[in-house]
């Protein structure tokens, strides 16, 4: 029997990592027996999506992220992935088709293997999976379009089959795709075409090593993974720092906020480009038929390749990411001196971007 863990989008109902104990399709429910910052076995920690938002026909590249007691493991035959072409049933109350998981002929697209893969969405992948009507299946009654999750989008979900050895061998990620507003007027789907901005993948910019009095025995950045050096037996802390993405319009910030536009910023909305911290996201209330802009909350997993670590998982809110731009958590290294200890950080943003910096500490 595999085991499934789900790499769901955040929502309040679901932790990120959430181990799924039953068949997925009863929903992600943690086990609180298990401490999931241990890495004991090769593991799929996280799938980043460049884009982290795509429209249908896009091209996607998607990474796995693989975790090992010796480090991330780089290069791997597996995992497999395909994308899930058929939503789930009525009678179904998770968010993937279990026709899909179980692989049956004609519900899934076989995309290759390996920790990266590239994948085109599907042309019809808003009416599948949004708000477009559904295309009707021989034999079926016609379907209902699919509601939005909490930010208001819309996901394609994928399966990645693992190697046997890792701690679980079937994994569910799911892909937000850039889809219209439902039944809006056309006023508000200009609106919407206009000043909605695709997410972006969260980006530290820094992750620090602090020894107990608050100095910095060294970072590791995206471009600079060098090893730091810790003492046996210390406490350290470690604080994952991003940029503070803008609250309101500011035209020649270099990011293209919802209230610019090409005709108010062309400086910005040239080319947009998004924020790696707590972006800022125009939202359509379908009950109220308002418009809002909302603010992201980021999520962060930390794990480690040996016990040591304050906490599994922490976070900081939307209004709490108006001004925070930094989050720490202790570690306690171990008395083996000559050891080397791998640890991750994995940020999501609550639209599903994701992110992960490695660590590696030199015990001396």
């Amino acid at each position: 029997m595999k085991t499934t863990i789900s790499l769901c989008h955040w929502q309040p109902r679901i932790a990120a990592l959430a181990v799924c104990t039953l068949s997925f399709w009863t929903g992600c429910v943690p086990d609180v027996d298990t401490d999931e910052s241990l890495v004991l076995a090769p593991r799929l920690i996280a799938v980043t999506a460049e884009p982290a938002e795509a429209a249908p026909g896009e091209t996607v590249t998607w990474t796995a992220w693989i975790a090992s007691p010796d480090g991330t493991v780089e290069t791997s035959s597996a995992p497999s992935w395909s994308q899930c072409l058929v939503r789930p049933s009525l009678a179904e109350s998770g968010s993937v088709s279990q026709r899909c998981v179980n692989g049956e002929e004609g519900t899934f697209t076989a995309l290759g293997q390996g920790t990266e893969v590239q994948g085109i969405l599907p042309a019809d992948a808003c009416a599948r999976f949004g708000p477009d009507p559904p295309p009707v299946e021989p034999g079926q009654p016609a379907g209902r379009p699919a509601s939005p999750d909490v930010t208001g989008g819309y996901r394609q979900a994928m399966v990645l089959i693992g190697d046997a050895s890792w701690s679980y061998d079937q994994l569910i990620y799911e892909q937000r795709i850039r889809c219209n507003l439902a039944g809006a007027t056309p006023e508000e789907s200009v609106r919407f075409r206009q000043q909605y901005r695709n997410n972006t993948n969260p980006r530290l910019t820094a992750l620090r090593v602090l020894d107990g009095q608050g100095n910095t025995l060294g970072e590791v950045t995206p471009d600079n993974p060098e090893p730091v050096t810790v003492s046996p037996g210390s406490q350290i802390t470690l604080r994952a720092e991003w940029p503070l993405c803008p609250d309101a319009a500011n035209c020649g910030d270099g990011y293209c906020a919802p209230d610019e536009s090409l005709e108010s910023c062309p400086a910005d909305c040239t080319t947009p480009v998004g924020c790696d911290g707590s972006e800022t996201w125009l939202w359509y209330d379908p009950v109220d038929r308002e418009f809002s802009n909302r603010r992201e909350s980021l999520r962060f997993a930390w794990l480690a390749s040996t016990p040591g670590l304050n906490l599994e998982r922490n976070g900081v809110d939307a209004n709490a990411a108006l001004q925070e731009t930094a989050i720490t958590n202790t570690f306690e290294v171990p008395q083996t001196t000559g050891a080397q200890i791998f640890l991750w950080v994995v940020v999501r943003d609550e639209r599903g971007g994701s992110f992960v910096q490695p660590l590696t500490l030199q015990v001396q």
